[in-house]
């Protein structure tokens, strides 16, 4: 895979893929990565917490290999680092978009909507795709707006069953088997066009 660079709207914000980093530089973004997936979890439909080692090896092992998931860390000019997100499940024209995450105080405002709409452009450019989607926990009220504010819309309502593993929550859609009575839900959305204002 070529290396993954783009530049936002924002000249202080760039986007910078994993694809290009050695095993060195990996490893202190699994730090970084373990400890925003933590800090997070409620929003992930899986909320096993994680370590910098089993991010490394997930990285290394299953992402890297991988010729459809392209992660993107949020950096400014200096290389300081303010989230992530990432474009997987990438077939034909279609892909999803998901692992969000910033990375706390000190970061610009307006940074996650200026990186997923420059994201997003770069998915309709250079992966050829039209079809763009997602799945977020329905209460999640923020995300879904920043979604909105991007030019997805919703396209329906997904029933999640809870299953605990070791004491931690996994969801997923109803047609699987729970552990757990009562409901989640998530909300699905979709783009299906380029966005003209991009």
């Amino acid at each position: 895979m070529t290396p993954y660079h783009i530049k936002t709207s924002n000249s202080f914000i760039v986007l910078e893929g994993l694809q290009v980093k050695k095993k060195h530089l990996l490893l202190k973004d699994s730090e970084i990565l373990s400890c925003w997936r933590n800090m997070h979890c409620k929003y992930f439909f899986n909320w096993t917490p994680v370590t910098k080692e089993s991010t490394l090896e997930w990285l290394l092992q299953q992402y890297l290999p991988s010729s459809n998931d392209i992660m993107f860390m949020i950096k400014d000019r200096q290389g300081g680092v303010f989230g992530c997100m990432a474009i997987y499940n990438v077939s034909g024209t279609s892909c999803e978009v998901g692992r969000f995450m910033r990375g706390g105080s000190g970061s610009p405002s307006g940074v996650m909507t200026i990186s997923l709409k420059s994201m997003l452009s770069w998915a309709y450019t250079h992966l050829n795709v039209n079809n763009i989607y997602l799945e977020v926990f329905e209460e999640n009220i923020q995300a879904i707006n920043l979604y909105k504010r991007c030019g997805f819309k919703v396209t329906g309502r997904v029933e999640l069953n809870v299953t605990v593993v070791n004491g931690f929550k996994i969801f997923k859609p109803s047609n699987c088997k729970s552990n757990l009575k009562g409901a989640s839900s998530a909300i699905a959305l979709q783009m299906t066009h380029q966005l003209k204002y991009l």
